[in-house]
């Protein structure tokens, strides 16, 4: 199918026909025929997600937006990030939408307000910063005593 996505580690095993906007997840088992818009995940491979209400719908463009993609993931799986990612793409959604009421208000007032362009939606770790992530203090391990 087109625009499909396919986890890192999975197999799609046989003759198997996968249908337009399908997701695949990480390390799933394909056996069967997979239908469009769907998610499949596990071994073997099921459905968990058949279609995108409203809500959804907004998320998943607003995530597009932003860039991200939680690739291989489902809207209803019980991943915690997932779940924490979604709850942000909502508020960020409700947010834009006050924000656009607000707008439209004071544009009533006649206050015209400049336009911000506030570029891409991206961040850089700088070197110090990957450092102390991926290196802790080590000033805070303490060295053995010493022998006599």
């Amino acid at each position: 199918g087109n625009n499909v996505v396919v986890g890192a580690g999975a197999k799609i095993l046989g003759p198997i026909t996968v249908g337009d906007g399908a997701r695949i997840g990480s390390n799933a088992v394909v056996v069967k025929n997979i239908p469009d818009n769907v998610s499949v995940v596990g071994v073997p491979g099921r459905i968990v997600r058949q279609s995108v209400d409203e809500q959804q719908e907004h998320r998943l463009e607003l995530a597009k937006k932003m860039g991200f993609d939680a690739y291989g993931t489902a809207q209803d799986m019980s991943d915690p990030v997932a779940q924490a990612v979604n709850a942000m793409l909502d508020h960020i959604h409700a947010m834009d939408d006050k924000m656009e009421k607000m707008c439209a208000v004071i544009k009533r007032l006649s206050v015209d307000l400049p336009d911000v362009d506030l570029g891409p939606c991206a961040f850089q770790l700088t070197e110090d910063a990957l450092r102390e992530d991926v290196l802790p203090d080590m000033s805070a391990i303490s060295s053995p005593p010493e022998k006599e």
